[in-house]
């Protein structure tokens, strides 16, 4: 059986149920080829033309309601005009649109081929200049679509195939925008990979020409690299860093790497166009046909021949090299640190070879003792404890940070790359920690979310949200839930430092003996110096706090002058009087992202003093 690919790009599996299946009166599906979010791709064959062809079966959610079914009939309709109305050689075609057992069946070209995602797991990464190629290819189906008033909204290696010839023919028009259509997408749902999914969109904003560009230089940079140039441990990192990094700079595009950086600029008005793209990619790939060329023209430049260097011995003796292991034979340059043998005559004074090291006269060698002595002194200086040594690196260390206040705990950073602050006192960030400038403007700060507004993740075990992990504080025995990926980075006195894989997110605990009764005066009188001490502080609100039946306080502000984070220091008062804090830092652009919002929920349910 040959090895064919839907339109979708997906791996051939057999299913039962419908093989044999006439569908819409002339198609006879043959074999299921896969199953994606959307639904399932069929090979079948056109009973009326005599032609192989693929049928997406559009699928609906289980236990969708007739809302949720008209949706996906519009959604279907949609994807069919989108396709139909264009003509490309590396658009993928569709042909027909049939509706039975109340769902919409999609006729499309059948696609004898490979995804680009199946190329790169298979064969590794692709040489530069067929990447270019696919890109030619792509923009030019790209700027078709997007004269036509159509956006793609989901380029990515799985939707790009590769066909035998060569061909690379984009395909999935299925979750499109044509210019005129109502959307149909439920409000707040963003569709797509996370990893080929462009800032403007993971932040929620509106996609437009730019943002499938940016997704297709996404989708160059993985075919070239083998990966995604943002793709982390977890979709809610993949999302922090598109929103909040630069991309790392591709090591084997060559002179495809500017093109990439260009696409994969945050700010959309940044990026070049669908037709400054194609100019790029074609200077691109003049560069690259250059470069070889000129190294086929050339003919190997042989090695030049290896002087022979003196090699001062003391006579009689000769020194054999030895061959080197590693070079498979070649001789190694024989050091002229050579041993002498034992009692070598000793030879007339005519005939003595000169020395390799020359004594030094007499007034030289006492001037070099008494250097070494001075130098030896020095480091035993240095290493020898001493109450005057003490008491100055004492007076350094109490000049870098204030005392803290009552019942707070001294100030630290979870890390030398991090700008933090205690979360039972006053925050102290280390010097030049300030991230680069982004790109972009930043985010405008969101609105404060309800210090209980967000509803926790579905429990597991021990009532934790699922997946997540209990710990154990080192500091007073409380408890707490930690995510998949999440770790403690260090205690600190009172305070312990988690943070997810990539750094991107952190949790501070800090724990003091006893606490203020009016949390919100606390924070507030440690206001003043935590405006001092952050870059671009800028105070949100300072207000009491609904959690659980507490005395609590919610200290919402954001500092940074390239990405600007996002901090929540949540204060209470247990009955015992001990005093709690949970600091969360994140970036600003993603603070109010659901899957934030239910780490944060998820946190306060599982703590446990």
């Amino acid at each position: 059986m040959p090895h064919w690919k839907s339109p979708a790009g997906y791996l051939p599996c057999v299913d039962a149920d419908n093989e044999g299946r006439l569908v819409g009166g002339r198609y006879l599906l043959a074999e299921r080829l896969g199953r994606g979010g959307m639904g399932a791709v069929w090979r079948a064959r056109d009973q009326v033309l005599g032609r192989e062809v693929a049928v997406k079966e559009m699928l609906p959610q289980p236990g969708a309601d007739d809302t949720e079914r008209a949706r996906l009939r519009e959604r279907a309709a949609r994807e069919a005009r989108a396709a139909a109305r264009l003509s490309h050689p590396s658009v993928v075609r569709v042909y027909d649109v049939v509706e039975e057992d109340d769902r919409p069946w999609i006729v499309m070209e059948l696609v004898p081929s490979r995804s680009l995602a199946e190329v790169i797991r298979g064969d590794g990464p692709m040489a530069a200049e067929a990447v270019v190629e696919i890109g030619l290819a792509m923009i030019d189906a790209l700027r078709t679509a997007h004269a036509a008033g159509i956006l793609h909204r989901d380029v990515k290696p799985g939707n790009v195939l590769i066909t035998p010839d060569g061909r690379a023919v984009l395909s999935d028009f299925g979750i499109a925008v044509v210019e005129g259509d109502s959307s149909v997408t439920q409000s707040g749902v963003v569709l797509g990979a996370p990893a080929y999914i462009p800032p403007e969109r993971a932040k929620g904003l509106s996609p437009t020409a730019a943002s499938d560009l940016w997704s297709l230089g996404a989708t160059l940079y993985a075919a070239v690299e083998g990966k995604a140039p943002f793709e982390r441990s977890t979709p809610l990192a993949t999302l922090t860093a598109i929103v909040s990094e630069d991309p790392v700079p591709a090591k084997h595009a060559g002179p495809l790497d500017p093109v990439l950086h260009a696409l994969l600029a945050r700010d959309p008005a940044r990026r070049p166009d669908a037709a400054e793209t194609e100019a790029m990619l074609r200077d691109a790939l003049r560069e690259i046909r250059e470069e070889q060329a000129a190294t086929r023209a050339l003919p190997p430049t042989p090695l030049p021949a290896a002087e022979p260097i003196p090699v001062v011995v003391p006579a009689p003796r000769t020194v054999e090299p030895e061959p080197d292991a590693i070079s498979g034979g070649e001789a190694e340059i024989v050091s002229p640190l050579v041993a002498p043998p034992a009692k070598p005559p000793k030879p007339a004074r005519e005939d003595r070879p000169a020395r390799t090291f020359p004594w030094l006269p007499l007034p030289a060698a006492i001037a070099a003792l008494v250097v070494f002595g001075i130098v030896v002194g020095l480091i035993l200086f240095l290493i020898a404890p001493g109450d005057d040594k003490n008491d100055r690196a004492k007076g350094t260390a109490d000049s870098g940070s204030p005392a803290p206040q009552s019942g707070s705990t001294p100030p630290s950073s979870p890390g030398p790359a991090a700008e933090t602050a205690p979360v039972g006192g006053q925050p102290t960030p280390p010097p030049n920690t300030e991230p680069p400038p982004s790109d972009s403007a930043p985010p405008p700060a969101g609105t404060t979310p309800p210090t209980q507004g967000s509803t926790p993740p579905p429990t597991g075990v021990d009532g934790l949200p699922a997946g997540w992990t209990p710990y154990t504080g080192a500091t007073t025995r409380y408890r707490i839930g930690l995510p998949p990926g999440w770790r403690k980075v260090k205690t600190e006195d009172s305070q312990e430092f988690f943070a997810n894989a990539e750094g991107t997110l952190k949790l501070n605990v800090d724990t003091v003996a006893s606490s203020p009764t009016d949390p919100v005066e606390d924070w507030k009188q440690a206001e003043p110096d935590v405006r001092r001490r952050f870059t671009n502080y800028q105070k949100v609100s300072i207000e009491k706090a609904d959690y659980r039946d507490y005395p609590a306080a919610a200290w919402h502000f954001t500092y940074g002058s390239g990405t600007r984070h996002h901090v929540l220091n949540l204060g209470f008062t247990v009955p015992s009087g001990r005093g709690y804090s949970l600091y969360m830092d994140t970036p600003e652009a993603v603070w109010n992202d659901p899957a934030t919002q239910e780490l944060l929920a998820g946190f306060k349910a599982s703590f446990q003093p």
